[in-house]
């Protein structure tokens, strides 16, 4: 493999020249397409490289290791190869096979260097047989580019063979190679891809996944990966079921999605956090097809739906209690004589192993005796051992020790565990040592006629529907036992039963096989006061009208015999209310349906809550407006390429000034504002517009259908003008303006991220020329953005690169001159431009969110390096000092961020000093307080640099746990010769000195200043005088000598 040579190029230079500016007009022309232009730019290097073929296509899906990304072709193979002398074909139904060397390493490699094999005789250490194979094909010499997407994807492989002789590839013909690779990725990746490749997306709170039309993982934001506990490395290429586990049924519904037939499909699943606790999700894929209608991505939305499950996990388990007391009473009504007891084991059973029980036991009190007896019990032992004789009758003052007054118990109770089983061994029991014991009194009226006991192997927080289905059912046992000891009629027996079932919350009704209503509990009576005089009367006949749903559960019970549930609204006179209804059938004597049981329970609490979080995860909570990602969903949807015409017009609305009201009147003036504002936006927008608030003092207006830019600018206008009316905050009058962007949807430009951002920049420029107006999106601010886009590029490239360095200045002692500390600054080696201060690339840098691994190389740079000499003997022990962003005070990740520095380093926290403006501090004042006290408990000095330029923070100085004042070079530069200048350095360091911090003059360039300084009190000072910022190698000797002269 030969690494090119620059020799021997000048010859060739014309041609190549012309060659390279063919290619870029063929492959960069506004119409270009892939069907035309790759053909002719094959043709263009192949006459170039003296190569027999040129090939560009995809290699088969599986024979490579590497991710690689969707392109027109879907997963379709697909090539265009150009052969000398029959020039360019194009082929749908066969990928490019290429050889097992270039395969290798192509696996294996994940950048985009060209591959370049000068003779295939040289390929010694390659296995025999793949050489033979080149050789038997005529391939004497060959080289590979991989066409990869910006985020790294593989798209397809440009290949070029040479046949017969050897050939001596030069810097010329591969970088001729690298052109045609890079700007065939451009003209393959559509808009489709675009959105794929976007990293806006990551803004998004719920999780998000892009994946491919076979549903494998593209790319996910950081809230995926949290819910999954996964990294993007390792989620890349999943298939979906290996997320959501096997139980997804659904399969084929997916296939349709990706398919020609569905638009959206929703599901809901159950996944494994990573703290290993259970989230119930709700997932939305919507595909993204092209124009041709083929799927080439599906973007996967999903809600945590986990409070909702709790919520209706805690319904099913009442249900469930319901349905178990509701079979105990139907079986107790139906029993009797010798079938009593049996009955109530399997009652005492189905409430045991309900809870995994150990025993369950029903004890009656005889007052006249002073005993408590058992007299029903249900153990799950195997050995068959049951309470002794001696222990089912005994005194009441020794059955629950340290529990007197037991007939007057009137709420459950837990026995303590050393108590009780001082009772068992009193009676002789040893081996029965249960963790947990209930008591529920058996309370009939005013009196207790008994406790029921629940015996559990470990602790277990019972509910109040719990521990009243035990209440109930030891009452109902009770009573069962005390109608079949009085041998009295099935009939008195039901009454008693009945009261117990009366006194119960269900909403209970019974018909019979004529469908006529024959009973009515007395919640039903409660709920409805008009079914009391209904009895008798057809379920078709009652007022008001039953609904639907019921009618057909009823009807249904008594056609099948076959119990039903189901849940519907109810609407009353005093509103609508939803239940959840179980009906079964009431067998004759022959086993057929003579009646219906129905049993109801109001649940629509539970729909009022179901409601309010499927409202909080779509809307804003303060303004009720949509948010961001339900209008992202809208958007999305109006942006689909199936719909026609897809034309929408955003507007961005912006309030000036607003963090001045808010900090000035405080939040809940702010508060107060920005529902005004929400509730005029309401009033000015037309039938079916959509407004959101994206957060902040952000609002979103999307127009929908056919909007001129005159209509834009008069809805526009019409904004501007209410906003602008006065609001009354707390008793003032408070007046606002508003910057408005407005971008449009075009049928070549549909893609939401891009479109939000164009009216972000036409806002931003409304804000330029002096806000309360607005502006439009246009090809001005179309260059700003597109230039914009190519410096984070560079920026992102320099990062990669390492085309970054840290330069230090001094930090010099007035008085000793000693070298104190020294300020890291950032660095740009551009390759072309030569070294670049930050003040170039900075705004670039915050403004699209790079200042956060910028700043986070930067703190590990300048830490490393100290480390680096505080291991020298012979160099002075100084302190760093790294300035920090408004973006990275609060980001989440800088604590860990500052403390993994420290500790890779091995530095001690007081030789970092962290630098922030007085204005970075008051963007958000009460969370940098929260994070530099929790710095500063780390032992890291805080200083505030440019003090006195920015928002005065006198007021909270006190408050802020701070070491260091900086005084900034625009009141030192005419210290000596204005006195106003002076005065304000001599108030600065007198208002350190009180305080106990420390000064540090910038910009020191005179040393009359440096004079005036120590006359003032100053302690140390940096700048050009006393040391210029310097590279890591001039910063050593400065340490070596120790002291500069002042």
């Amino acid at each position: 493999m030969s690494a090119a040579s620059r020799s021997g190029d000048n010859g060739r230079q014309p041609d190549l020249e012309s060659s390279l500016a063919r290619i870029t007009e063929t492959l960069t022309a506004h119409d270009a397409v892939p069907a035309a232009s790759i053909p002719a730019a094959l043709g263009i290097l192949g006459e170039f490289v003296h190569a027999q073929r040129v090939a560009l296509g995809v290699v088969e899906p599986h024979s490579l290791r590497v991710a690689r990304l969707p392109t027109p072709g879907g997963s379709e193979p697909w090539l265009y190869d150009w052969r000398r002398g029959t020039g360019a074909t194009e082929r749908r139904d066969e990928g490019l096979e290429i050889w097992e060397y270039a395969r290798r390493w192509l696996d294996e490699t994940t950048g985009d260097r060209v591959l370049a094999v000068d003779d295939v005789h040289r390929l010694a250490h390659d296995p025999a047989e793949h050489t033979a194979a080149l050789l038997d094909a005529g391939v004497r010499a060959f080289a590979v580019a991989p066409v990869r997407a910006p985020n790294g994807y593989l798209i397809c492989i440009l290949h070029v063979e040479i046949h017969d002789l050897p050939r001596r590839w030069r810097e010329g013909d591969l970088s001729l190679i690298r052109v045609v690779a890079d700007l065939s990725a451009g003209i393959l990746l559509d808009d489709d891809a675009a959105l794929r490749l976007s990293t806006a997306f990551d803004d998004g709170p719920h999780p998000l996944a892009i994946r491919d039309h076979e549903l494998r993982l593209l790319d996910c934001n950081d809230a995926f990966c949290e819910l999954t506990g996964r990294t993007r490395r390792q989620l890349l290429g999943t298939e979906i079921a290996e997320l959501v586990g096997h139980a997804l049924t659904s399969l084929q519904a997916l296939k349709d999605l990706v398919g020609a037939g569905r638009d959206r499909l929703e599901f809901h699943e159950t996944v494994q956090r990573p703290d290993g606790t259970a989230a119930r999700i709700r997932a939305d894929l919507t595909p993204v097809r092209t124009r041709e209608g083929l799927v080439r991505a599906v973007i996967v939305h999903c809600t945590d739906l986990s409070e909702l499950a709790e919520s209706q996990d805690a319904l099913l388990e009442k249900l469930e209690l319901e349905e178990l007391l509701s079979e105990t009473a139907r079986e107790y009504v139906e029993t009797s004589g010798s079938q009593t007891e049996a009955a109530i084991g399997r009652a005492l059973a189905r409430f045991g192993n309900h809870w995994g029980a150990i025993e369950v036991g029903i004890h009656e009190f005889d007052l006249d005796a002073n005993t408590i007896t058992l007299v029903a019990e249900w153990a799950p032992r195997p050995d068959g051992w049951s309470t002794p004789p001696k222990f089912r009758s005994m005194p009441l003052d020794m059955a629950i020790p340290g529990l007197s007054g037991l007939t007057a118990l009137r709420q459950p109770y837990i026995i303590d565990p050393d108590h009780h089983r001082l009772v068992l061994e009193t009676v002789g029991v040893t081996q029965f040592d249960p963790m947990q014991v209930l008591v529920v009194p058996l309370l009939a009226g005013a009196s207790s006629k008994g406790v029921l006991t629940v015996h559990l192997s470990q602790p277990h927080a019972w509910s109040d529907d719990e521990l009243s289905t035990l209440q109930s059912l030891g009452v109902m046992t009770v009573e069962l036992r005390n109608r079949v000891k009085a041998e009295e009629g099935l009939q008195l027996s039901e009454a008693r039963l009945s009261n117990v079932i009366e006194s119960a919350p269900a909403l209970i009704a019974r018909f019979d096989a004529d469908k006529r209503l024959v009973y009515a509990s007395p919640a039903l009576e409660m709920l409805i006061p008009s079914v009391a005089s209904q009895l008798g009367w057809s379920i078709y006949d009652l007022e008001p009208p039953v609904p639907p749903e019921y009618v057909e559960a009823v009807v249904s019970v008594l056609e099948t015999g076959l119990p039903n549930e189901n849940e519907f609204p109810v609407p009353l006179e005093s509103g609508t209310v939803w239940v959840f209804s179980r009906s079964v059938p009431e067998p004759d004597a022959d086993g057929k349906p003579a009646g219906v049981l129905s049993i109801a329970i109001d649940v629509t609490e539970r729909q009022r809550h179901q409601a309010k979080l499927e409202h909080q995860a779509t809307h804003d909570d303060l303004t009720g407006l949509i948010n961001r990602a339900e209008l992202r969903r809208i958007l999305a949807a109006e942006l689909a390429p199936q719909k026609e015409p897809p034309a929408v017009a955003i507007l961005l609305i912006d309030l000036d000034r607003f963090r001045v009201l808010n900090d000035s009147m405080g939040h809940g003036a702010g508060d107060q504002l920005l529902l005004t504002m929400a509730d005029r936006l309401r009033f000015a927008v037309r039938p079916g517009d959509t407004i959101a608030r994206l957060g902040g003092d952000e609002f979103v207006v999307m127009l929908q259908g056919s909007v001129s830019e005159g209509e834009a600018a008069a809805v526009a206008n019409r904004l501007l003008e209410i906003i602008a009316a006065p609001v009354e905050v707390d008793g003032q009058k408070v007046y606002a303006t508003a910057s408005i962007g407005i971008a449009f949807s075009h049928p070549a430009d549909q893609d939401m991220d891009d479109i939000l951002r164009h009216a972000d920049a036409a806002m931003y420029s409304a804000k330029d020329k002096g806000r309360n107006r607005f502006a439009m999106f246009d090809q001005r601010l179309r260059e700003v953005v597109a230039s914009r886009l190519r410096g984070e590029s560079e920026l992102r490239g320099a990062l990669e690169r390492g085309e970054f360095e840290v330069h230090y200045q001094p930090e010099v002692d007035l008085v000793t001159g000693y070298i104190t500390g020294a300020e890291a600054l950032l660095r740009w080696r551009h390759p072309e431009r030569g070294l670049i201060v930050a003040a170039e690339f900075i705004t670039t840098a915050e403004e699209t969110g790079l200042i956060i691994d910028l700043g986070s190389w930067v703190l590990r740079e300048a830490c490393r390096q100290l480390g680096e000499w505080n291991q020298r003997a012979d160099l002075r022990p100084i302190t760093l000092r790294v300035n920090l962003s408004a973006q990275q005070l609060t980001h989440p990740a800088l604590l860990e961020a500052t403390g993994s520095a420290l500790a890779g380093s091995r530095l001690s926290s007081h030789q970092l000093c962290l630098e922030i403006t007085e204005t970075t501090l008051m963007i958000d004042l009460e969370e940098s307080l929260r994070v530099l006290r929790r710095l500063h408990d780390l032992g890291i000095n805080i200083a505030i640099d440019d003090f006195g330029t920015g928002f005065s923070s006198l007021s909270y100085l006190k408050q802020l746990p701070v070491d260091v004042l900086k005084i900034d070079r625009s009141f030192v530069v005419d210290l000596v010769a204005d006195p106003e200048d002076t005065a304000i350095v001599a108030t600065v360091i007198g208002l350190a000195e009180a305080l106990g911090l420390e000064t540090v003059a910038e910009g020191v360039d005179d040393p009359r200043q440096v004079a005036e300084l120590r006359r003032l009190g100053c302690q140390r000072a940096q700048g050009f005088l006393l040391a210029r910022p310097c590279n890591p190698v001039d910063m050593e000797r400065y340490l070596v000598e120790g002291r500069i002269h002042v």
